[in-house]
């Protein structure tokens, strides 16, 4: 198969195409007659070795480098350097060190934190779009390429107004203007028609609050929010459906019944947290140890599903992570289309993954970001999850790259 045809792999704001790299090492990898008895060790080696992390201070320097047109090699320019650039625009721009204007951070420790920093927020980049005057599809780049998350969200007013501004060149004491002035305007106000539909519609301040408002009286702005709690729900489901049947037919035992037989009523966020975990150990207290411990933690973070968070999006008191969907759909996945061949498997799973992040106003599968090219070389396994389980257990009994 060629996975060319699943992701994109356009030019980005440098020459080093990061998309293209990673396709090109999971096509290597997978292109092999060795793939199929890949073992834990094997798919580990890969993730350390063969995975591409964008840095963030490897990035912001070479985007600095290339739009200064510095004519020095690459490697002898310093630090100082790179930070009087990033001075001189700031204070040109007027755009201060800190969104929060209580900051009492030193310039220079912020600087020195950009410069070294492996990430960073997001409002960190939407900051340093105004200090650099990015043009929207830089900041994009960044959101995207980097930080590995969505771009920019038009289901957010905050967002929106920003995007305005990087696309005029505006500053942030005007974005600063116009997010003040929508939130004192009642939404009724009347800005007449024809109501905008799309932000690429956008070409004035009157349109911008057209918009806006439009949206906010619409609910458009929380209906990402709401898809994206609606697709977490109907995976949980699903996942819960899978256990059950696990436990029906093979020796998993409920950690909440003591048995070896149950029904999906019975089974708990403690049961779908067990399973989806199986691979990491446990602490004699009976907690999971910490994600720092595991051989892969520098690539792949934050990646776990726990049964308070889990409970916490229930009750909606936190929002839905793109990881959430994308794990939930992966063990669905590796069990729901078991028998199917390895590459309809991943086929599947790419576009129906892609059409409910999509829906969620969320990035798009990422083979850049590690721990999605780590599920995606498993769905090209016999038994994708038994494989992703056997490389978390690895991981984490491992002190060196193997």
């Amino acid at each position: 198969m060629d996975f060319r045809d699943y992701f994109d792999c356009s030019q980005s704001i440098h020459d080093y195409n990061y998309t293209h790299k990673a396709v090109q090492n999971l096509q290597r990898l997978t292109g092999t007659a060795e793939f199929q008895h890949a073992d834990a060790k094997t798919i580990c080696y890969h993730i350390i070795n063969q995975t591409e992390i964008v840095i963030f201070h490897d990035y912001l320097k070479r985007y600095l480098y290339q739009r200064s047109a510095l004519r020095k090699p690459f490697h002898l320019v310093s630090d100082d350097e790179y930070g009087e650039i990033i001075t001189s625009s700031f204070v040109e721009t007027q755009t201060p060190r800190s969104f929060n204007p209580n900051t009492v951070r030193r310039w220079s420790r912020v600087l020195s934190s950009w410069l070294n920093a492996k990430t960073v927020p997001r409002d960190t980049i939407f900051l340093l779009g105004f200090g650099l005057r990015m043009p929207p599809g830089d900041v994009s780049e960044f959101l995207v390429k980097v930080l590995k998350t969505e771009d920019f969200n038009f289901s957010d007013p905050r967002e929106t107004i920003l995007w305005y501004c990087y696309k005029n060149g505006f500053s942030y004491s005007k974005a600063n203007a116009l997010m003040t002035k929508f939130e004192n305007e009642t939404h009724e106000s009347d800005y007449g028609e024809p109501f905008i539909h799309s932000v690429n519609e956008i070409k004035t301040e009157e349109q911008l609050f057209r918009y806006l408002h439009r949206n906010s009286q619409n609910d458009t702005f929380n209906r990402n929010i709401q898809d994206a709690y609606s697709a977490f729900d109907k995976l949980l489901e699903q996942t819960k459906n899978i256990i059950s049947e696990l436990y029906e037919t093979s020796n998993y035992v409920n950690p909440d019944q003591n048995d070896t037989k149950t029904n999906h009523d019975r089974i708990t966020l403690t049961a779908v947290e067990m399973v989806l975990n199986s691979g990491v150990p446990h602490r004699r207290n009976g907690n999971y140890v910490a994600e720092r411990l595991s051989l892969l933690y520098p690539y792949i973070k934050n990646a776990r599903l726990t049964r308070q968070h889990m409970h916490l999006i229930q009750r909606r008191r936190c929002t839905v992570k793109r990881n959430d969907i994308i794990l939930l759909q992966f063990f669905n996945y590796s069990y729901e289309m078991q028998n199917a061949a390895p590459c309809e498997r991943f086929k599947r799973f790419v576009d129906s993954t892609n059409d409910i992040l999509k829906r969620c106003g969320m990035l798009e599968l990422y083979p850049v970001n590690p721990f999605e090219s780590f599920l995606l070389l498993c769905l090209l396994s016999d038994e994708p999850f038994d494989l992703y389980t056997d490389v978390m257990e690895y991981s984490y009994n491992q002190t060196s790259p193997a």
